[in-house]
């Protein structure tokens, strides 16, 4: 199976997520850009280099690529289950000057992603209790 779609449910408890939590911020006080939907690509590859990313984007209009997504994905589909998979992303692979700095924003990108799931686990919770 090439696709994998996620819950369209799971998909506007997330958006409502969004627009009410307060995420984490960059050091620097900028906004993290946060966006709900999308393409994920994966394969078996540990992504750092920028050609291949810029591949990966025209040819599968791909947002985000990872390994461990697809495999979520394939699970829950092939049992029926409902899901949405919540990247928080550390770095542009290769899309930094020199060597590959993502630990320094990993700190920031898992407690973004760890906001986010709260906010989603929240919203399911209202939605059960109405």
């Amino acid at each position: 199976m090439p696709y994998f779609t996620a819950s369209k449910e799971l998909l506007e408890l997330t958006k409502k997520a969004v627009e009410k939590g307060s995420l984490v911020a960059m050091p620097s006080g900028k906004s993290i850009h946060v966006k709900v939907g999308g393409n994920g690509a994966t394969g078996s590859v540990f992504l750092d280099n920028a050609e291949y990313r810029k591949w990966i984007r025209r040819v599968f209009n791909a947002d985000v690529s990872g390994m461990e997504s697809a495999a979520v994905a394939q699970v829950y589909s092939a049992n029926d289950v409902d899901w949405v998979v919540i990247c928080s992303i550390s770095d542009l692979a290769c899309g930094q000057q020199g060597k590959n700095v993502e630990n320094v924003f990993d700190g920031i990108a898992s407690g973004t992603g760890a906001k986010l799931l709260l906010g989603v686990l929240d919203e399911m919770v209202a939605l059960a209790a109405q």
